[in-house]
């Protein structure tokens, strides 16, 4: 605590855990919340301090009389007198920093009881195939699921816990898991971003707090645009990320919004609309521009990822799990193995939930599941597949880049299935309705630890597109655009009316 006083009153700043302070000028006191050095400061700690996160400080600021202010009227007040008292706090005080400290938690498990007896009586009734351990198969070898199967006693405890307390999972070190998998992948993680700072902030909390190697793995940010408030933010986390890569899509529709590819009214001049005859509208263009150019761009033109065996791609309202790079390693190793046996996947899905509209029982470990949204991983060999057929994905009338890609899967262009975990890796904490859309940031949302390695033939439901796409995406201008930034010659196939 820090207190000053005068002969009336006495002012306390209380702290929930140990901090600086100093009163610098008369009737003020100064709180150091943080420092940074970037070299030791020869006072035992050894090396510099660089490696600040965003910390909650709780701070209570108390005034109340000044104990000075009850003498008898006959002491003198002097300067003297002032200070020949021993200072004692109160017992206000006491009570207020002791609360502070030691806040009272609270809990409660509504009808755990019977429902923890409810599943105790659904495990006994399996048969003992479906008790079987994570390691009784072999990384790569397949287990069956039928549609329905209840989770293990095990799991669906912990599973019905994670709903009411948030469990500490300790990582796995890299020698562990190599010994499990194989060498460490280079996977660079990629953040396409447009204006939500908040939602980035909350997405580099968990991302810092995860096995992201900072060190060495390579963190790239797209911003859609030069927008000031995000470079502000994330010129803060060089610091952070050694790796950092910043990039700033040059195409965007903050770049150029009285031009294409923004708000060109005269586009929409003799242009019949899209398939619902929607005249052309630039919000809903920008983001699969947007997508488009990142993935050419980190696949082909940035020497320092080149040797990448692969990129997870998402978008900034996306919170993390503790073991998201540990998911990765381990599942491009399973994706791997199946390639082997000629069954091959479009890449590693982070979230079984699709964004939380579904609440899928999964047995714990791997399952092979059809692509329809939310961040993946995606290896060279499928962005070639992207690439090759990249005309039907610029052409299909709809401006949701990833339903663009269900269209490519329902023409049997690229795979159709990704390899997911049963815990989703990535939560999504972001507002329905576009990647542009703000709303509040939940900052209770967490990603659970996952460390299966047993693997699943589990197909789940089939997604496809619709047959001519949701729309937004007619105008001859945007497509031609995206042929060119994926180095298709447009006039092979472009129509003459619109030039």
């Amino acid at each position: 605590l820090a207190s000053i006083e005068d002969y009336n009153t006495r002012m306390t700043v209380l702290s929930e855990h140990a901090q600086g302070a100093a009163s610098l000028e008369e009737g003020s006191i100064d709180i150091w919340l943080d420092r940074r050095l970037s070299q030791d400061d020869n006072r035992g700690l050894g090396q510099g301090v660089k490696d600040n996160v965003p910390t909650r400080t709780r701070l209570r600021l108390l005034l109340e009389p000044s104990p000075l202010s009850r003498q008898s009227d006959n002491k003198k007040k002097t300067t003297q007198n002032l200070f020949s008292e021993e200072f004692h706090i109160t017992q206000l005080c006491k009570d207020m920093w002791e609360e502070l400290n030691h806040p009272l938690e609270m809990f409660s498990i509504t009808g755990w009881d019977n429902e923890h007896e409810q599943l105790k009586k659904e495990v006994n009734e399996q048969d003992d195939d479906s008790n079987k351990g994570e390691n009784d198969l072999l990384p790569g070898e397949v287990g069956e699921v039928k549609m329905g199967d209840t989770l293990d006693n095990n799991n669906r405890e912990q599973d019905t816990l994670q709903h009411s307390r948030r469990v500490v999972v300790s990582r796995k070190a890299d020698s562990e898991i190599a010994a499990e998998v194989g060498p460490k992948p280079i996977v660079p993680f990629v953040y396409m971003v447009y204006n939500r700072v908040e939602y980035l902030k909350r997405a580099m909390e968990t991302l810092i707090r995860s096995d992201f190697d900072r060190d060495t793995t390579p963190l790239i940010i797209s911003m859609d645009g030069s927008v000031p408030e995000m470079k502000k933010y994330v010129r803060t986390l060089r610091d952070q990320f050694p790796k950092l890569i910043v990039l700033v899509h040059p195409y965007s529709c903050f770049e150029h919004p009285d031009t294409f590819p923004g708000n060109d009214e005269s586009l929409n001049k003799n242009y019949q609309g899209d398939k619902y005859g929607n005249p052309r509208d630039y919000q809903v263009t920008c983001a699969k521009h947007h997508f488009t150019w990142i993935l050419k761009t980190v696949f082909t033109s940035l020497d320092e990822v080149k040797d990448a065996d692969g990129f997870l791609f998402m978008e900034e309202d996306y919170v993390v799990a503790p073991t998201v790079y540990e998911t990765v390693w381990t599942g491009l190793f399973l994706l791997r193995k199946l390639a082997e046996k000629g069954d091959e996947l479009f890449g590693v899905g982070m979230d079984p939930t699709r964004g939380g509209l579904d609440k899928p029982s999964l047995k714990k470990g791997w399952h092979p599941a059809h692509f329809t949204s939310g961040p993946m991983v995606l290896t060279p060999p499928i962005y070639q597949k992207f690439i090759d057929n990249a005309d039907v994905y610029c052409k299909f009338d709809d401006y949701n880049w990833d339903w663009s890609l269900v269209h490519m899967m329902d023409e049997k262009l690229i795979p159709a299935r990704v390899l997911q975990p049963s815990v989703a890796q990535t939560v999504h904490i972001g507002t329905e309705g576009g990647m542009h859309v703000h709303g509040s940031v939940d900052s209770r949302s967490e990603a659970n630890p996952f460390h299966g390695k047993k693997m699943y033939s589990y197909e789940g439901r089939r997604w496809k597109s619709t047959a001519v796409g949701y729309g937004g995406w007619g105008h001859p201008q945007d497509q031609k655009h995206c042929l060119e930034l994926c180095g298709v010659d447009p006039k092979s196939w472009f129509w003459g009316k619109f030039k």
